[in-house]
Protein backbone atom coordinates (compact mmCIF):
# COMPACT_ATOMS: atom_id res chain seq x y z
CA UNK A 1 0.00 0.00 0.00
CA UNK A 2 0.98 3.56 -1.04
CA UNK A 3 2.06 5.95 1.75
CA UNK A 4 -0.85 8.45 0.47
CA UNK A 5 -3.59 5.42 0.74
CA UNK A 6 -1.95 4.49 3.99
CA UNK A 7 -2.42 8.10 5.39
CA UNK A 8 -6.52 8.10 4.28
CA UNK A 9 -7.27 4.78 5.82
CA UNK A 10 -5.13 4.91 8.90
CA UNK A 11 -7.09 8.50 9.49
CA UNK A 12 -10.38 6.97 8.31
CA UNK A 13 -10.15 4.17 10.72
CA UNK A 14 -9.40 6.96 13.55
CA UNK A 15 -12.23 8.50 12.45
CA UNK A 16 -14.92 6.00 12.72
CA UNK A 17 -13.58 5.18 16.47
CA UNK A 18 -14.34 8.77 17.63
CA UNK A 19 -17.31 9.49 15.26
CA UNK A 20 -18.84 6.22 17.60
CA UNK A 21 -17.97 7.92 20.32
CA UNK A 22 -19.06 10.74 19.47
CA UNK A 23 -22.14 9.80 18.59
CA UNK A 24 -22.38 8.36 22.02
CA UNK A 25 -22.30 11.89 23.78
CA UNK A 26 -24.45 13.15 21.20
CA UNK A 27 -27.13 10.93 23.23
CA UNK A 28 -25.57 10.99 26.51
CA UNK A 29 -24.74 15.18 26.75
CA UNK A 30 -28.48 16.04 26.41
CA UNK A 31 -29.92 13.20 29.05
CA UNK A 32 -27.35 14.82 31.38
CA UNK A 33 -28.55 18.08 30.77
CA UNK A 34 -31.87 17.27 31.22
CA UNK A 35 -30.90 15.44 34.32
CA UNK A 36 -28.88 18.71 35.77
CA UNK A 37 -31.27 21.47 34.86
CA UNK A 38 -34.67 19.48 34.28
CA UNK A 39 -35.31 22.64 31.78
CA UNK A 40 -36.50 22.75 27.87
CA UNK A 41 -34.81 26.41 28.02
CA UNK A 42 -31.36 24.86 29.30
CA UNK A 43 -31.95 21.97 26.51
CA UNK A 44 -32.85 24.37 23.51
CA UNK A 45 -29.90 26.64 24.53
CA UNK A 46 -27.92 23.66 23.93
CA UNK A 47 -29.29 22.85 20.28
CA UNK A 48 -28.54 26.45 19.14
CA UNK A 49 -25.21 26.76 21.14
CA UNK A 50 -23.81 23.87 18.98
CA UNK A 51 -25.55 25.28 15.43
CA UNK A 52 -23.56 28.31 16.31
CA UNK A 53 -20.07 27.32 15.17
CA UNK A 54 -21.07 26.63 11.78
CA UNK A 55 -21.81 30.01 10.98
CA UNK A 56 -18.64 31.67 13.03
CA UNK A 57 -15.99 29.29 12.24
CA UNK A 58 -16.68 28.71 8.55
CA UNK A 59 -15.75 32.31 7.98
CA UNK A 60 -12.27 31.22 8.92
CA UNK A 61 -12.04 27.90 8.53
CA UNK A 62 -11.17 28.04 5.25
CA UNK A 63 -8.56 30.42 5.53
CA UNK A 64 -7.02 28.75 8.23
CA UNK A 65 -6.73 25.91 6.35
CA UNK A 66 -5.44 26.72 3.00
CA UNK A 67 -2.68 28.99 4.88
CA UNK A 68 -1.55 27.06 8.33
CA UNK A 69 0.10 23.64 8.50
CA UNK A 70 -2.80 21.30 7.98
CA UNK A 71 -1.53 18.71 10.12
CA UNK A 72 -1.12 20.57 12.70
CA UNK A 73 -4.68 22.17 12.62
CA UNK A 74 -6.24 18.47 12.48
CA UNK A 75 -3.90 17.53 15.63
CA UNK A 76 -5.62 20.62 17.51
CA UNK A 77 -8.45 19.68 16.23
CA UNK A 78 -9.44 16.23 17.79
CA UNK A 79 -6.78 17.01 21.01
CA UNK A 80 -8.75 20.02 22.44
CA UNK A 81 -12.18 17.90 21.83
CA UNK A 82 -10.59 15.01 23.60
CA UNK A 83 -9.78 17.53 27.04
CA UNK A 84 -13.18 18.81 27.24
CA UNK A 85 -15.09 15.64 26.77
CA UNK A 86 -12.87 14.68 29.38
CA UNK A 87 -13.89 17.69 31.86
CA UNK A 88 -17.40 17.30 31.40
CA UNK A 89 -17.67 14.59 34.32
CA UNK A 90 -16.06 17.13 36.58
CA UNK A 91 -18.38 19.67 35.57
CA UNK A 92 -21.06 17.03 36.48
CA UNK A 93 -19.71 16.50 40.04
CA UNK A 94 -19.61 19.84 41.20
CA UNK A 95 -22.73 20.93 39.94
CA UNK A 96 -21.68 23.72 37.84
CA UNK A 97 -23.23 26.67 36.21
CA UNK A 98 -24.88 25.17 32.20
CA UNK A 99 -22.69 28.44 31.36
CA UNK A 100 -19.76 25.93 31.37
CA UNK A 101 -21.57 23.07 29.22
CA UNK A 102 -22.42 25.60 26.85
CA UNK A 103 -18.52 26.46 26.65
CA UNK A 104 -18.30 23.06 25.09
CA UNK A 105 -21.17 22.42 23.58
CA UNK A 106 -19.79 25.41 21.39
CA UNK A 107 -16.26 24.15 21.19
CA UNK A 108 -16.66 21.03 21.15
CA UNK A 109 -18.86 20.77 17.19
CA UNK A 110 -16.26 23.81 16.69
CA UNK A 111 -13.35 21.64 16.26
CA UNK A 112 -14.96 19.05 14.63
CA UNK A 113 -16.20 21.03 11.61
CA UNK A 114 -12.64 22.29 11.25
CA UNK A 115 -11.36 18.58 11.33
CA UNK A 116 -14.09 17.35 9.03
CA UNK A 117 -13.46 20.03 6.42
CA UNK A 118 -9.38 19.83 6.88
CA UNK A 119 -9.77 16.11 5.99
CA UNK A 120 -11.97 16.97 2.83
CA UNK A 121 -8.83 19.77 2.13
CA UNK A 122 -6.35 17.10 2.44
CA UNK A 123 -8.04 14.65 -0.02
CA UNK A 124 -6.98 15.64 -2.86
CA UNK A 125 -3.64 15.70 -2.22
CA UNK A 126 -3.67 12.39 -1.49
CA UNK A 127 -5.11 10.79 -4.95
CA UNK A 128 -5.76 11.69 -8.48
CA UNK A 129 -9.10 13.53 -9.41
CA UNK A 130 -10.73 11.09 -10.78
CA UNK A 131 -10.04 8.81 -7.79
CA UNK A 132 -11.32 11.34 -5.57
CA UNK A 133 -15.41 10.13 -5.61
CA UNK A 134 -14.18 6.66 -4.86
CA UNK A 135 -11.98 7.75 -1.67
CA UNK A 136 -15.16 10.42 -0.66
CA UNK A 137 -17.63 7.71 -0.64
CA UNK A 138 -15.70 5.25 1.58
CA UNK A 139 -15.08 7.75 3.88
CA UNK A 140 -19.04 8.56 3.88
CA UNK A 141 -19.51 5.02 4.05
CA UNK A 142 -17.55 4.49 7.43
CA UNK A 143 -19.71 7.56 8.76
CA UNK A 144 -22.53 5.66 8.04
CA UNK A 145 -21.92 2.45 9.75
CA UNK A 146 -20.85 4.32 12.79
CA UNK A 147 -24.14 6.00 12.44
CA UNK A 148 -25.92 2.46 12.80
CA UNK A 149 -23.88 0.80 15.24
CA UNK A 150 -23.86 3.72 17.68
CA UNK A 151 -27.28 3.91 19.18
CA UNK A 152 -27.36 0.13 20.29
CA UNK A 153 -24.39 0.44 21.77
CA UNK A 154 -24.53 3.41 23.44
CA UNK A 155 -27.52 2.26 25.15
CA UNK A 156 -25.89 -0.83 26.42
CA UNK A 157 -23.54 1.36 27.80
CA UNK A 158 -25.48 3.61 29.54
CA UNK A 159 -26.51 0.24 31.63
CA UNK A 160 -23.62 -1.43 32.20
CA UNK A 161 -21.97 2.30 33.22
CA UNK A 162 -22.78 5.27 34.72
CA UNK A 163 -23.45 8.50 31.88
CA UNK A 164 -20.21 9.95 32.95
CA UNK A 165 -18.09 7.03 31.44
CA UNK A 166 -19.42 7.90 28.15
CA UNK A 167 -17.61 11.05 27.95
CA UNK A 168 -14.67 9.71 28.97
CA UNK A 169 -15.01 6.96 26.03
CA UNK A 170 -15.40 9.56 23.70
CA UNK A 171 -12.41 11.22 25.39
CA UNK A 172 -10.12 8.32 24.47
CA UNK A 173 -11.97 8.08 20.79
CA UNK A 174 -10.84 11.55 20.23
CA UNK A 175 -7.07 10.73 21.56
CA UNK A 176 -7.26 7.38 18.70
CA UNK A 177 -8.22 9.93 15.83
CA UNK A 178 -5.10 12.18 17.31
CA UNK A 179 -2.44 9.78 17.01
CA UNK A 180 -3.87 8.09 14.07
CA UNK A 181 -3.10 11.91 12.38
CA UNK A 182 0.24 11.82 14.84
CA UNK A 183 1.58 8.78 12.61
CA UNK A 184 0.20 9.91 9.45
CA UNK A 185 1.89 11.45 6.35
CA UNK A 186 0.18 14.35 5.37
CA UNK A 187 1.43 16.24 2.13
CA UNK A 188 3.18 20.12 2.84
CA UNK A 189 0.77 22.48 1.37
CA UNK A 190 0.82 24.38 -1.72
CA UNK A 191 0.77 27.72 -1.56
CA UNK A 192 -0.13 30.48 -3.96
CA UNK A 193 3.15 32.29 -5.53
CA UNK A 194 3.45 36.40 -3.71
CA UNK A 195 1.03 35.14 -0.89
CA UNK A 196 1.28 37.36 1.82
CA UNK A 197 -1.93 35.87 4.00
CA UNK A 198 -3.78 38.88 3.43
CA UNK A 199 -7.15 38.38 5.83
CA UNK A 200 -9.29 39.69 2.85
CA UNK A 201 -8.13 35.84 1.51
CA UNK A 202 -11.12 34.94 3.90
CA UNK A 203 -13.64 35.99 0.96
CA UNK A 204 -11.69 34.63 -2.11
CA UNK A 205 -13.69 31.24 -1.49
CA UNK A 206 -17.28 32.88 -2.03
CA UNK A 207 -15.82 34.55 -5.33
CA UNK A 208 -15.09 31.66 -6.53
CA UNK A 209 -18.03 29.66 -5.85
CA UNK A 210 -20.00 31.79 -7.71
CA UNK A 211 -17.63 32.26 -10.80
CA UNK A 212 -17.10 28.76 -11.53
CA UNK A 213 -19.95 27.69 -13.04
CA UNK A 214 -19.60 23.72 -11.49
CA UNK A 215 -19.37 25.18 -8.13
CA UNK A 216 -22.26 27.70 -8.71
CA UNK A 217 -24.34 25.16 -9.80
CA UNK A 218 -23.13 22.69 -6.62
CA UNK A 219 -23.15 25.39 -4.17
CA UNK A 220 -27.06 26.30 -5.38
CA UNK A 221 -27.75 22.39 -5.02
CA UNK A 222 -26.14 22.25 -1.92
CA UNK A 223 -28.77 25.29 -0.73
CA UNK A 224 -31.77 22.93 -2.15
CA UNK A 225 -30.64 19.63 -0.39
CA UNK A 226 -30.41 21.17 3.04
CA UNK A 227 -33.87 23.51 2.68
CA UNK A 228 -35.51 20.06 1.93
CA UNK A 229 -34.10 17.78 4.52
CA UNK A 230 -33.83 19.74 7.30
CA UNK A 231 -38.07 20.44 6.48
CA UNK A 232 -38.11 16.60 6.19
CA UNK A 233 -36.32 15.61 9.19
CA UNK A 234 -38.49 18.21 11.30
CA UNK A 235 -41.50 16.33 9.68
CA UNK A 236 -40.39 12.93 10.10
CA UNK A 237 -41.24 12.62 13.96
CA UNK A 238 -44.69 14.52 13.87
CA UNK A 239 -46.06 12.10 11.11
CA UNK A 240 -44.96 9.04 12.40
CA UNK A 241 -46.14 9.91 16.10
CA UNK A 242 -48.80 12.12 15.80
CA UNK A 243 -50.33 10.88 12.74
CA UNK A 244 -49.20 7.70 12.15
CA UNK A 245 -49.30 6.73 16.03
CA UNK A 246 -46.23 4.85 15.75
CA UNK A 247 -44.53 3.50 18.71
CA UNK A 248 -40.66 4.57 19.96
CA UNK A 249 -39.83 1.06 18.57
CA UNK A 250 -41.54 1.26 14.95
CA UNK A 251 -39.70 4.73 14.71
CA UNK A 252 -36.60 3.15 15.55
CA UNK A 253 -37.06 0.84 13.01
CA UNK A 254 -37.64 3.38 10.33
CA UNK A 255 -34.48 5.91 11.44
CA UNK A 256 -32.58 2.03 10.86
CA UNK A 257 -34.46 1.07 7.31
CA UNK A 258 -32.62 4.73 6.30
CA UNK A 259 -29.37 4.42 7.76
CA UNK A 260 -28.87 1.01 5.64
CA UNK A 261 -30.34 2.80 2.16
CA UNK A 262 -27.17 5.15 2.82
CA UNK A 263 -25.04 2.39 3.30
CA UNK A 264 -26.03 0.84 -0.17
CA UNK A 265 -25.18 3.96 -2.05
CA UNK A 266 -21.78 4.56 -0.57
CA UNK A 267 -21.19 0.94 -1.60
CA UNK A 268 -22.41 1.43 -5.24
CA UNK A 269 -20.56 4.94 -5.08
CA UNK A 270 -17.28 3.23 -3.84
CA UNK A 271 -17.72 0.26 -6.54
CA UNK A 272 -19.81 0.59 -9.73
CA UNK A 273 -20.32 4.33 -9.88
CA UNK A 274 -16.47 5.50 -8.81
CA UNK A 275 -15.53 6.42 -12.27
CA UNK A 276 -18.83 7.98 -12.93
CA UNK A 277 -19.02 11.64 -13.71
CA UNK A 278 -19.58 13.32 -9.94
CA UNK A 279 -21.33 16.17 -11.73
CA UNK A 280 -23.50 14.24 -13.74
CA UNK A 281 -24.42 12.10 -10.49
CA UNK A 282 -25.05 15.14 -9.09
CA UNK A 283 -27.79 15.93 -11.60
CA UNK A 284 -29.38 12.70 -11.14
CA UNK A 285 -29.92 12.48 -7.20
CA UNK A 286 -30.78 16.40 -7.47
CA UNK A 287 -33.76 15.24 -9.52
CA UNK A 288 -35.13 12.76 -7.76
CA UNK A 289 -34.57 13.97 -4.37
CA UNK A 290 -37.22 16.03 -4.03
CA UNK A 291 -39.63 13.15 -5.93
CA UNK A 292 -38.80 11.03 -3.21
CA UNK A 293 -40.20 13.24 -0.22
CA UNK A 294 -43.40 13.90 -2.53
CA UNK A 295 -44.12 9.97 -2.53
CA UNK A 296 -43.36 9.89 1.12
CA UNK A 297 -46.19 11.90 2.00
CA UNK A 298 -48.60 10.16 -0.69
CA UNK A 299 -49.18 7.36 1.04
CA UNK A 300 -50.04 6.94 4.78
CA UNK A 301 -48.40 3.64 5.59
CA UNK A 302 -44.69 3.54 7.72
CA UNK A 303 -43.48 0.44 5.78
CA UNK A 304 -43.78 2.51 2.42
CA UNK A 305 -42.59 5.61 4.00
CA UNK A 306 -39.96 3.63 5.20
CA UNK A 307 -38.78 2.59 2.67
CA UNK A 308 -38.96 5.96 0.86
CA UNK A 309 -36.66 7.06 3.65
CA UNK A 310 -34.29 4.64 2.49
CA UNK A 311 -33.97 5.61 -1.00
CA UNK A 312 -33.92 9.62 -0.36
CA UNK A 313 -30.74 8.60 2.62
CA UNK A 314 -29.39 6.74 -0.64
CA UNK A 315 -29.95 10.24 -2.80
CA UNK A 316 -28.39 12.54 -0.37
CA UNK A 317 -25.78 10.55 0.13
CA UNK A 318 -24.75 10.30 -3.30
CA UNK A 319 -25.37 14.35 -3.65
CA UNK A 320 -23.38 15.13 -0.78
CA UNK A 321 -20.59 12.89 -1.80
CA UNK A 322 -20.84 13.96 -5.50
CA UNK A 323 -20.85 17.85 -4.39
CA UNK A 324 -17.91 17.21 -2.19
CA UNK A 325 -15.84 15.48 -5.02
CA UNK A 326 -16.39 18.02 -7.84
CA UNK A 327 -15.74 21.58 -5.18
CA UNK A 328 -12.22 19.09 -4.27
CA UNK A 329 -11.84 18.69 -8.41
CA UNK A 330 -13.02 22.34 -9.55
CA UNK A 331 -10.52 23.79 -6.95
CA UNK A 332 -6.91 25.23 -6.54
CA UNK A 333 -4.83 23.46 -4.34
CA UNK A 334 -4.27 27.45 -2.28
CA UNK A 335 -7.65 28.18 -2.34
CA UNK A 336 -9.63 24.63 -1.97
CA UNK A 337 -9.96 25.30 1.98
CA UNK A 338 -12.06 28.28 1.38
CA UNK A 339 -13.71 27.21 -1.35
CA UNK A 340 -15.50 24.08 1.18
CA UNK A 341 -15.57 26.21 3.67
CA UNK A 342 -17.79 29.46 2.28
CA UNK A 343 -19.80 26.57 0.34
CA UNK A 344 -20.60 25.40 4.15
CA UNK A 345 -21.72 29.00 5.56
CA UNK A 346 -24.00 30.01 2.90
CA UNK A 347 -25.62 26.23 2.67
CA UNK A 348 -25.94 26.58 6.37
CA UNK A 349 -27.43 29.91 6.59
CA UNK A 350 -30.21 29.27 4.54
CA UNK A 351 -31.01 25.10 6.00
CA UNK A 352 -33.03 26.55 8.24
CA UNK A 353 -36.04 28.06 6.03
CA UNK A 354 -36.28 24.15 5.46
CA UNK A 355 -37.67 23.85 8.94
CA UNK A 356 -39.52 27.08 9.17
CA UNK A 357 -41.55 25.55 6.00
CA UNK A 358 -41.82 22.43 7.66
CA UNK A 359 -43.92 24.05 10.92
CA UNK A 360 -45.77 26.20 8.89
CA UNK A 361 -47.31 23.54 6.76
CA UNK A 362 -47.64 20.75 9.37
CA UNK A 363 -49.15 23.52 11.52
CA UNK A 364 -51.32 25.01 8.36
CA UNK A 365 -52.55 21.13 6.73
CA UNK A 366 -51.04 18.15 7.97
CA UNK A 367 -47.74 16.28 7.61
CA UNK A 368 -48.37 14.20 4.89
CA UNK A 369 -49.25 17.40 3.05
CA UNK A 370 -46.39 18.81 4.20
CA UNK A 371 -44.27 16.41 2.68
CA UNK A 372 -45.95 16.34 -0.54
CA UNK A 373 -45.43 20.44 -0.69
CA UNK A 374 -42.10 20.28 0.46
CA UNK A 375 -41.11 17.85 -2.07
CA UNK A 376 -42.81 20.07 -4.88
CA UNK A 377 -41.24 23.20 -3.61
CA UNK A 378 -37.81 21.46 -3.82
CA UNK A 379 -38.68 20.32 -7.27
CA UNK A 380 -39.34 23.54 -8.58
CA UNK A 381 -36.22 24.73 -6.84
CA UNK A 382 -33.83 22.57 -8.66
CA UNK A 383 -35.86 22.99 -12.33
CA UNK A 384 -35.11 26.91 -11.85
CA UNK A 385 -31.47 26.03 -11.10
CA UNK A 386 -31.09 23.51 -13.91
CA UNK A 387 -32.38 26.67 -16.46
CA UNK A 388 -30.33 28.75 -14.57
CA UNK A 389 -27.14 26.28 -15.73
CA UNK A 390 -28.51 26.25 -19.08
CA UNK A 391 -28.81 29.91 -19.24
CA UNK A 392 -25.01 30.38 -18.16
CA UNK A 393 -23.72 28.01 -20.43
CA UNK A 394 -25.24 29.40 -23.55
CA UNK A 395 -23.76 32.49 -22.32
CA UNK A 396 -20.48 31.31 -21.89
CA UNK A 397 -20.50 29.48 -25.09
CA UNK A 398 -21.67 32.92 -27.12
CA UNK A 399 -18.63 34.52 -25.48
CA UNK A 400 -16.14 31.54 -26.37
CA UNK A 401 -17.64 32.04 -30.23
CA UNK A 402 -17.50 36.06 -30.22
CA UNK A 403 -13.93 35.90 -29.07
CA UNK A 404 -12.42 32.96 -31.41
Amino acid sequence: MDINKKTFYTITFGEFISNVGDRFQKIAFPILIYQEFHSSFAMGGMVIIELLPQFLLGFLMGYLLDNFNKKKILLWSTLIPALLCSVIPILSKYSVSIFFYYVIAFLIPLFSTLFQTGFSVITPALFEKEELQKYNSQFQGVRTISKLISPALAGVLMLKFNINSIFFINSTSFLLLFLSILISYIPDQEHKENDNDDIKEIFVGFKENFTNIKLRISLLFTIVVNIAMLGFNATIIFYLQDQLKLSNSLVGIVYSIAGFGSLIAVTFLSTFLNKKDAFILMNISMATIPLVIMASGMVENWIFFGICYSILSGLITIASVSITTIQQQESTVYNIGKILSSSFVIATIFAPFGGILAAYFNWLLNPRLSLVILGLLSSLLVILIKSYEKKLTKKRTAIFVKED
